[in-house]
């Protein structure tokens, strides 16, 4: 089982995202079903240490469709900001403003403690209303899926200055999964049945996937990597990493089930689509990308989940780290990789991960160092503009590995390689962990391990 706690923006891959949930559930969160589904076990990887792009799996993809249920082609300039003219009126909505409704759910910015400022919290003990996988920020807004008490399918959008907030996407079956930020851009994926799209995508199959773009500033919408499939495995398929670092979006193309997945990168200004691994027997999951740089977690037959780079520039991807001990949870920034790293505990596993630490990898030299080496379990990293962020259970008093019994986790800070470390919340009996970082501010999910006594909060505490 995993035991990681934590359930948020970093994205757990697919096929471990079933029994995070589980331990998490709480009966009539139906977006819960929509992020995660049961695991399976991948097919042996007899990959060599390279992979050149395949363009076998390239013609595999059906190409978008541009009767693509009112979404937009995709144009835009250079800076990510949508060109006048070139799109259509219907598919701009309503750009969001402080004169709209306030989410009963915000807090004010009010005093939370440890420096930090409540944006939204769960209305009371034992609703769950915050799904910490389901949030993502950025450029002073907040996106989540609500979870219990409202419809399924939407996602919300929310001004942080002053807690008005509106609906981007009422869609039953929408999203999937993760969400992500980077403004003006909201990224999201949908996975729905194709019985309900009344003009169906070319191609044949049962389901529906689709990544899809909102422009906070300007309210446009587009659509890419419009899908019609079949999938190998019964079930919703798992198709929800998504990350933008404009023009690029990456994310997991799951079409036979839950743990096979492949990586899609796709460039919004040209339409150009890339498969860095497999489709139909991949066992590649959690992309994140920054500037020339993707990085994922591979499982590889005879080795474990192990982290891997893929340099858009020369079209290869190649293995950071071979190792029989389990590596995840992959990041990229600013010319280092970071991840979660469990040699110094070789009995624990990406699945029950126990006291792991993080290493990181320079791109320029190839070469590798600890970089958060500690008492108790260091997990959960964000990676974003030169910060690292973690969730550190050192302080537990209960059990500090970070595993399923550990119930005081952390937020610590540093700059990479070699800042000085930063303890940044401290609150008793609760869990804490980075969804975001949004300029001088961090967002912080604080949860408690008993849902039906305390309720969750979204927190934004200052960057050191």
């Amino acid at each position: 089982m995993d035991s990681s706690p934590r359930l948020s923006r970093s994205r757990r891959p697919a096929s471990r995202c079933a029994d995070r949930w589980g331990a998490w559930s709480v009966p009539g969160i139906l977006a819960m079903t929509l992020a995660c589904s049961s695991s399976v076990q991948p097919l042996p990887d007899t990959r060599d240490g390279t992979d050149e792009l395949d363009a076998d799996d390239a013609d595999q993809m059906p190409p978008d469709s541009p009767e693509d249920v009112g979404f937009a082609e995709d144009h835009a300039d250079a800076d990510g900001t949508a060109t006048d003219g070139e799109t259509a009126d219907a598919d701009r909505g309503e750009i969001l403003s402080c004169d709209g409704p306030v989410l009963d759910a915000w807090g004010g910015l009010s005093d939370a403690g440890s420096g930090c400022q409540e944006v939204l919290a769960d209305p009371g003990p034992g609703i769950r209303f915050l799904l910490p996988l389901l949030m993502a920020g950025g450029g002073g807004y907040v996106a989540l899926v609500p979870g219990e008490t409202t419809p399924p399918g939407l996602i919300w959008l929310i001004r942080v200055d002053c807690g008005a907030y509106l609906e981007v996407e009422p869609v039953e079956g929408c999203p999937t999964g993760e969400l992500t930020i980077q403004y003006p851009w909201l990224g999201y994926t949908c996975v729905w049945q194709a019985e309900e799209v009344p003009d169906p995508p070319p191609g044949t199959g049962t389901w529906v996937y689709a990544v899809r773009l909102y422009n906070i500033a300007t309210a446009e919408r587009r659509q890419f990597h419009y899908i019609r499939f079949t999938p190998l495995v019964y079930g919703v398929p798992a198709m929800r990493s998504i990350e933008i670092s404009w023009p690029w979006i990456a994310t997991e193309d799951c079409r036979n089930g839950p743990g096979w997945c492949g990586i899609v990168l796709i460039n919004a200004e040209t339409g150009e689509e890339r498969v860095l691994s497999a489709l139909y027997d991949g066992t590649d999951e959690g992309p994140r990308i920054d500037g020339n740089y993707v990085v994922f977690d591979r499982f590889t037959s005879g080795f474990a989940w192990n982290p891997w780079i893929y340099d858009i520039a020369t079209g290869t991807a190649s293995s950071i780290l071979m190792d029989t001990i389990d590596e995840w949870d992959t990041q990229v920034d600013g010319g280092w990789v970071i991840w979660v790293d469990q040699r110094n505990d070789p009995e624990g596993t990406a699945f029950s991960p126990r006291s792991p630490d993080l290493y990181g990898w320079e791109i320029a030299s190839r070469t590798e160092r600890p970089l958060v080496v500690a008492p108790g379990g260091q997990v959960e990293p964000i990676l974003k503009d030169g910060w690292l962020f973690w969730t550190d259970y050192r302080n537990d008093p209960v059990d500090p590995s970070g595993s399923w019994g550990s119930t005081n986790g952390d937020v610590y800070a540093r700059t990479v390689p070699d800042g000085p470390e930063f303890h940044l919340t401290a609150f008793p009996d609760t869990r804490e962990w980075v969804i975001d970082k949004d300029g001088d501010w961090v967002y912080v999910y604080r949860g408690n391990v008993d849902l039906e006594v305390n309720q969750g909060q979204l927190l934004r505490c200052p960057v050191p």
